[in-house]
């Protein structure tokens, strides 16, 4: 800053700038939220019907924000004839903390137990932090586990049943 007094009858002009005592470091500090990475990988694209499969979720952040904090909630569609997003989920909900992975990443995983074979694909929300804004993943690409018939597992279909890992 520069201060400047312009004086009057009695006192001259006078000015400071003095770096020492005048100068004001603005850090690049985050108010608001800013929008993590999310990204997803499942342990399997394929299946036999009667196993099981992770879905493991990444939530990477910034180095100035840190690690991500909150939950991750996984849903899943299916089975469906092929693999396609997954936008009205039938499967779930299971909540996970996310847990520090590195400096500015965190994970958290389910376990899915598919009921018959077909297609499931998963829904992945992050929940969102004080750094963060909430997140989802629901790619086709990655989120979708084939699950083949067996023989195997004739007993008829069991239950949809996700388990946290």
């Amino acid at each position: 800053f520069l201060d400047e007094y312009s004086g009057d009858s009695h006192y001259n002009p006078v000015t400071d700038n003095d770096t020492a005592t005048e100068c004001l470091d603005v850090t690049s500090s985050s108010t608001h939220p800013t929008t993590p990475t999310l990204k997803s990988a499942l342990s399997s694209s394929s299946i036999p019907f009667g196993s099981t499969a992770v879905d493991t979720a990444t939530v990477t952040g910034t180095a100035a924000d840190g690690s991500p904090t909150g939950t991750l909630t996984f849903y899943a569609c299916g089975p469906t004839a092929s693999a396609t997003a997954c936008t009205s989920p039938n499967v779930g909900p299971a909540t996970e903390e996310v847990t520090l992975e590195s400096g500015d990443r965190s994970v958290a995983s389910v376990t899915i137990e598919p009921g018959a074979p077909g297609w499931y694909c998963f829904l992945d929300e992050y929940s969102g932090d004080s750094h963060y804004n909430p997140v989802t993943d629901n790619d086709p690409a990655t989120e979708c586990l084939d699950v083949t018939s067996s023989s195997a597992t004739a007993n008829g279909p069991r239950s949809t049943v996700m388990t946290t890992a």
